[in-house]
């Protein structure tokens, strides 16, 4: 593993991260049951969603990165042409 590889990896996550968090904290589904009477933790849902939604946005950009290589290009700001060599 080289370090091209380390920041490639991290940006590559970052994204990923960054993506799931615009999904997971958009929860009006927790509003809506707050106003129907049901006590909810907020917090806890939020972190059990944004790591829901972070598995599932990086299982699909890993598998469009397979199938398409230019996504990785794309996700790694043009660092990479496919993903680290580790």
């Amino acid at each position: 593993m080289t370090v091209r590889d380390i920041i490639i990896s991290a940006v590559k996550t970052a994204v990923q991260v960054a993506v799931a968090a615009l999904f997971a904290w958009a929860v009006p589904v927790l509003d809506w049951l707050t106003s129907a009477g049901i006590t909810v933790d907020r917090s806890a849902v939020e972190a059990a969603a944004f790591a829901i939604v972070t598995g599932l946005v990086t299982a699909a950009l890993n598998w469009a990165g397979r199938r398409w290589p230019w996504v990785n290009v794309i996700l790694s700001f043009g660092l990479a042409r496919s993903g680290p060599t580790y």
